[in-house]
C-alpha cells in the first residue's frame, strides 16, 4: 500500500470508496467537487494498494483562518486493519502542517478518537447535537 495525495486521475475512485463506505449514491458530479476542493487549496489522500487501486481516501477542504479539518476518512471494508485509515488521516495531517495550516478533526464515536490521539490530535472540547431529541 501507498498512501499519499491524489492525482486527477484518482479522484473518481476516491469518492467511490467514500460514497461506498459512508453509503452514498455513486454520484459522478462529486468527482468535480473534489476537484474544486484541490483547486481552491484543499487536499484529497489517497491509499493504494499493488494492484493501483484507491482503497481509501480522505480529505481537507480548503483552510478557514488558518484551519483545516480532516474529514471524510473511508477505507473499502475489505482493506480495513491494515493502518489505513491512520495513514490517510497521517498524510492530510502532515500536508496541512507543511502549507502552514493547523488541522483538526471531530469525531463521534471513542474509537476514532483513540485512533486520532495515536497522531498527535488531542480532545479540546466536546460539541452538541441540536438534532437529537431533548429528554
Amino acid at each position: 500500500y501507498a498512501v499519499r495525495p491524489a492525482t486527477d486521475g484518482e479522484l473518481p475512485q476516491a469518492i467511490a470508496v467514500q460514497n461506498r463506505c459512508y453509503g452514498e449514491a455513486d454520484l459522478t458530479k462529486d468527482v468535480l467537487g473534489l476537484a474544486r476542493i484541490v483547486a481552491a487549496g484543499g487536499c484529497i489522500a489517497v491509499a493504494v494498494a499493488d494492484s493501483g487501486d484507491v482503497v481509501g481516501a480522505g480529505l481537507w477542504p480548503a483552510p478557514k483562518e488558518g484551519l483545516v479539518e480532516v474529514l471524510g476518512i473511508a477505507v473499502l471494508p475489505e482493506h480495513r486493519r491494515r493502518g489505513l485509515a491512520s495513514g490517510v488521516a497521517s498524510a492530510l495531517t502532515d500536508e496541512a502542517l507543511c502549507r502552514g495550516h493547523q488541522p483538526f478533526l471531530q469525531v463521534e464515536q471513542d474509537e476514532p478518537e483513540r485512533i486520532y490521539t495515536r497522531l498527535g490530535y488531542r480532545v479540546i472540547g466536546t460539541m452538541a447535537d441540536a438534532r437529537l431529541p431533548v429528554h
